[in-house]
């Protein structure tokens, strides 16, 4: 299966796992996973599985590559993530994801938080630079900030963005991809 096949078929399991979470509470939930899970197959993604009482999906391709991906709104760091990338404490995850492919790991996060988008930015920038990645790439604009850093292992990305909603908070993704 291509990249790009992989990808897509990927992201419709999401989508549909995210609907049957949204949906959760419901003595259907069983037979509205098994739905999805099917349709998300069917378009190529693999074995799917789909919890909804978790907000847990978990996909295995053709080739034994995994992702984990959890969308339940409070959700924690993968097992796997680097303790000297720890995130600053007002962020509030609300999705990760863990894909293997190949025998190395991708892991991302996002959260949400009310804080400075410079103060967090300034953070998750000496966290980079303190864990041993030389930063690569730093770019600011209105509404975002986002850096990338290379060690001989790993890279990891970072972003803030100002969110547009009435809440006003934060949206922050970091990614870390072994080498």
């Amino acid at each position: 299966m291509t990249i790009g096949k992989r990808l897509t078929a990927a992201a419709l399991a999401v989508s549909l796992g995210v609907v049957g979470v949204g949906c959760g509470g419901d003595s259907n939930d069983d037979a509205a996973d098994k739905l999805a899970e099917k349709i998300a197959e069917s378009q190529g993604a693999g074995d799917v599985d789909i919890d909804s009482d978790s907000g847990k999906i978990k996909i295995t391709d053709d080739e034994g590559n995994e992702s984990e991906i959890d969308t339940s709104g409070s959700a924690k760091l993968p097992d796997d993530w680097p303790a000297d990338l720890a995130i600053p404490d007002s962020i509030k995850l609300i999705s990760s994801n863990t894909t293997t492919s190949d025998g190395k790991k991708s892991m991302s996060i996002s959260g949400q938080t009310n804080a400075d988008a410079e103060s967090i930015f300034e953070e998750l920038k000496k966290t980079i630079s303190d864990a041993g990645f030389d930063i690569a790439f730093e770019s600011s604009g209105t509404d975002y900030s986002s850096i990338s850093g290379d060690s001989a292992t790993a890279s990891v990305n970072a972003s803030v963005v100002t969110n547009t909603s009435e809440d006003g908070q934060l949206l922050v993704t970091l990614i870390y991809a072994a080498k």
